[in-house]
């Protein structure tokens, strides 16, 4: 669902949205696990389970800054809540320092932890 450098192009009835995520600066805070987010919306509903990844990129790596552009249904609204959850491996932990979702071409954005 992530991409390279370009931005998709929203699909009719669906909305185009950024999302950054910070992975802390901890000894041992990246991940090489798949990482998955739900959005969750101020009336409760949820989105589909999103999964984030660039294709020849270690995604997610101790202080990276990782930015994609993920589709969510046009009507949705705004994100309140993010679930997120890593397939870790034995050992493997991922500490994440902040998360950012915003639409692609609005200057506002929320920052959720």
């Amino acid at each position: 669902m992530g991409s390279g450098s370009s931005a998709p192009k929203a699909r009719k009835g669906s909305s185009v949205r950024n999302v950054t995520v910070r992975t802390g600066q901890l000894q041992g805070s990246g991940t090489d696990s798949l990482v998955h987010f739900i959005f969750y919306n101020e009336h409760g509903d949820k989105s589909d389970v999103i999964t984030p990844n660039k294709p020849l990129r270690n995604d997610f790596e101790r202080g990276d800054i990782d930015t994609y552009p993920l589709t969510t249904p046009g009507n949705f609204g705004q994100v309140t809540k993010i679930e997120l959850w890593c397939n870790a491996w034995l050992g493997d932990k991922w500490y994440v320092d902040y998360i950012k979702v915003g639409e692609i071409g609005r200057a506002s954005c929320r920052e959720r932890v």
